[in-house]
């Protein structure tokens, strides 16, 4: 039948691993079966001996009475069969002579560790020792590396009848997959992807691994890998910047002693330096350092400084020198944090019957008006979220479409992100760490948050999808008629009081297109 059908039988080319060795073997063991007369040969167990010419029939016999009379067969035939069967190997198998398959071969197993023996994967208590040898190659994939680190492991497990003795014994059943040796292999996979992975999983699935083994938490893992490695490369980043600066751009003894520091800062690029490449510039000027890593350093430099005081340091600008921020930052954080809770933006976690799984930090910037915004930072979650799909505005396309309309109004929302509640379910990951309070999680949508984007942008065609035409930072509605000038803008901002939301009186405003 069609679907039983093997697919055509390919050569063992010069190189070949244990996978394909496997996949090549098993097809043609398939197709060799299909035919009874070598059907038999390929029984476990079944022997023959080396072809000589004091052994012209190889230690095979005639079938007796218990073989059907239709089906008997005589010593000289069944050689004859078994000759053509070792033929049709050798031919699938040209990197080895066929007197080795064809005359000196004792069993079916035999012809294959033969072939094992010449890839240099022959299933021996020594080959074991190549796991140590398993490596990921340059651009490999790391499923890649974990097949080839589970097809080794499962190729040199024991085989009852096999020539490997085990503390004197040899297994009666060949022996199954553990859940413990599962684990090993994920734990050798993340350590031959990047020594710091273990760690960083560990830290990242600790609440799943409460009650799962490492293994189970696999397919987790493959999809996200990648955020994972992105991880561990900025904390590595962050550890080269920190090294980078020495600890007498901090020194407070040099200022009590009215000591002057005097000459210049040696510019040196790390990263050239260790590149072999010219490293006579600083790390923040280096063509080769990604873009994002230059933020990184942009923030850093923007960074607290509320140990240290009173300080000044040495940027890698020349004869440049930057005042860090000496303000007592800790209590205007807690209270920005205490003024949100008292709205109702945080809760603590007990309140809410929730466990916090991940803190996300936070920090203030500061207002062009005055005043300080918390931020909170939600990038490492936002790796792991699938916001709502939602169309969302550009700021071309919406300068494109005020700037047909006669008639303006425009409107701005109070704390547009406060005013949306977040899911219960979600409260666990939106947690943030205050000064002096502990811990606490966000109630209501922050600016930042995975996919409060795109429920504002949702609620909000909802609320005044009718009037409101082009929404980005503020909220425009077009009239062009006159007369509904101040009837729609009277109806759009019903809505909002209806819906209870809050806006900016102060950002109210209606307009004439000139």
């Amino acid at each position: 039948m069609a679907g039983t059908r093997a697919p055509k039988q390919w050569s063992l080319s010069k190189v070949e691993t244990i996978t394909s060795f496997e996949a090549w073997r098993q097809n043609l063991q398939y197709s060799l079966s299909l035919d009874q007369n070598f059907a038999a040969f390929l029984v476990d167990g079944f022997t023959w001996l080396k072809k000589t010419n004091a052994n012209p029939l190889r230690g095979i016999v005639d079938d007796g009475e218990a073989v059907a009379e239709a089906n008997r067969r005589t010593a000289a035939q069944k050689c004859t069969h078994l000759d053509l069967m070792l033929g049709q190997i050798a031919n699938y198998c040209p990197i080895i002579s066929r007197n080795t398959i064809i005359k000196n071969s004792t069993s079916i197993n035999s012809i294959w560790q033969s072939i094992r023996l010449h890839y240099g994967f022959q299933s021996t208590g020594g080959h074991f020792l190549d796991f140590n040898s398993i490596f990921l190659e340059p651009d490999e994939r790391p499923e890649d590396l974990f097949q080839r680190l589970a097809s080794f492991i499962e190729d040199n497990m024991l085989r009852a009848g096999g020539n490997i003795h085990h503390h004197g014994e040899v297994p009666e059943a060949d022996e199954e997959l553990s859940p413990s040796l599962e684990n090993m292999i994920v734990l050798t996979w993340l350590r031959l992807i990047n020594r710091d992975l273990p760690n960083l999983v560990k830290q990242r699935y600790g609440t799943e691994l409460r009650s799962k083994t490492l293994a189970s938490l696999k397919p987790e893992i493959s999809q996200a890998l990648d955020s994972l490695l992105d991880e561990i490369h900025s904390a590595t980043d962050a550890k080269v910047l920190r090294a980078s600066i020495k600890d007498k751009h901090f020194d407070r003894s040099a200022k009590k002693t009215g000591s002057i520091r005097t000459g210049r800062q040696i510019k040196c690029c790390i990263l050239c330096k260790q590149a072999g490449r010219p490293s006579q510039h600083f790390l923040s000027t280096c063509k080769y350092l990604p873009d994002e890593d230059k933020q990184y350093m942009s923030r850093v430099r923007q960074s607290y400084c509320t140990e240290v005081g009173d300080s000044e340091s040495e940027d890698n600008v020349d004869n440049e020198q930057v005042s860090f921020l000496n303000d007592n930052v800790g209590p205007k954080l807690q209270n920005k944090f205490d003024e949100l809770e008292c709205k109702g933006v945080f809760r603590k976690p007990e309140d809410v019957g929730i466990s916090v799984e991940y803190i996300n930090p936070s920090f203030l910037v500061k207002k062009a008006p005055g005043g300080f915004r918390l931020v909170t930072a939600f990038a490492d979650v936002g790796r792991y979220s699938k916001p709502q799909p939602s169309l969302m505005p550009d700021v071309d396309s919406t300068l494109r479409t005020i700037a047909q309309w006669k008639y303006i109004i425009k409107s701005d929302l109070t704390s547009a992100f406060y005013q949306i509640p977040l899911a219960k379910d979600s409260m666990k990951y939106c947690g943030v760490a205050t000064p002096y309070r502990g811990v606490r999680v966000y109630t209501r949508c922050a600016m930042g948050m995975p996919g409060s984007e795109t429920a504002l942008e949702e609620l909000m065609c909802r609320i005044v999808g009718g009037f409101c035409v082009a929404k980005l930072a503020d909220y425009f509605v077009a009239v062009i008629p006159r007369r509904s000038f101040y009837t729609i803008g009277s109806a759009s901002f019903s809505r909002y009081k209806n819906q209870e939301f809050a806006y900016h009186l102060a950002k109210l405003l209606f307009a004439q297109n000139r």
